[in-house]
């Protein structure tokens, strides 16, 4: 640490200057913004751009300083300018394909979704939760770089034929978007021949902005006949996914 400082110190005048400059024309942007004044922002960021350029974020601020005045195409340029400099940064990309969108150019907002999508740099849902790009996702040529999140469900479940007295075990598995809230609807049954024991729900590790739950359901079979569990329908998101009828026999031993 001490070499560190040493080092730090020995250059602060020669490396260090651009950037202190930097980040006092980034704060002087970020205060220009919260005052509403976009114009005085975007200069800032620019001035700021010119002190330390290989920063993203710095281009990212320029950018939305000019969005926000309905300059688009200044945006994309602004952010074209970072993705010369940082050419492999996704953010730079997306939020130059949603400036696209905005301004009506469809065609340069799909091909910079298509470049994030080919080399696995984004989840398409991302973009189909974006207001930003609304417009593509309405448009059939581009709906499906922009799709809707979709509840996924998935059932598994042991061998339909349980004896009397044994316990029947279904498992169904949630995937959807953090944060969402789900809604589960499941048919009360109408024979007594599988009793409900018990409903638990695991927390499946988060990934990458989807949650995963798995809930695993146990009946006791307790007369002879045949139940026709479900079908189970879970909502989220405006999205819904549903179980086909489990149907489940019920013996008794010879």
């Amino acid at each position: 640490m001490i070499v560190l400082l040493s080092v730090l110190l020995g250059c602060r005048d020669a490396e260090m200057a651009p950037l202190k400059d930097a980040l006092d024309d980034y704060e002087r942007g970020r205060a220009l913004a919260d005052a509403g004044d976009w114009g005085g922002a975007a200069n800032a960021f620019a001035q700021a751009i010119e002190d330390h350029p290989p920063s993203p974020a710095l281009h990212m601020w320029w950018a939305k300083a000019l969005a926000e005045q309905g300059q688009f195409d200044k945006a994309r340029d602004a952010l074209t300018q970072g993705i010369e400099r940082v050419p492999e940064h996704p953010l730079l990309h997306y939020n130059r394909a949603a400036y696209a969108a905005r301004g009506g150019d469809l065609g340069a907002a799909a091909r910079g979704l298509n470049y994030l999508y080919a080399r696995g740099m984004m989840d398409p849902v991302i973009a189909g939760e974006d207001p930003d790009f609304a417009a593509l996702a309405v448009e059939p040529r581009y709906a499906h770089l922009a799709p809707a999140p979709a509840l996924q469900l998935e059932v598994q479940m042991q061998e339909p034929s349980v004896l009397i007295g044994d316990r029947f075990t279904a498992e169904l598995q949630l995937r959807t978007r953090v944060g969402a809230p789900i809604s589960i609807d499941a048919p009360t049954p109408t024979t007594a021949s599988l009793v409900h024991e018990r409903t638990i729900e695991d927390q499946l590790p988060d990934e990458a902005g989807w949650s995963q739950r798995r809930l695993t359901i146990r009946w006791l079979a307790a007369a002879v006949g045949e139940q026709a569990l479900g079908p189970v329908t879970a909502k989220a998101h405006g999205s819904e996914g549903k179980t086909s009828p489990m149907v489940v026999s019920a013996a008794a031993l010879p």
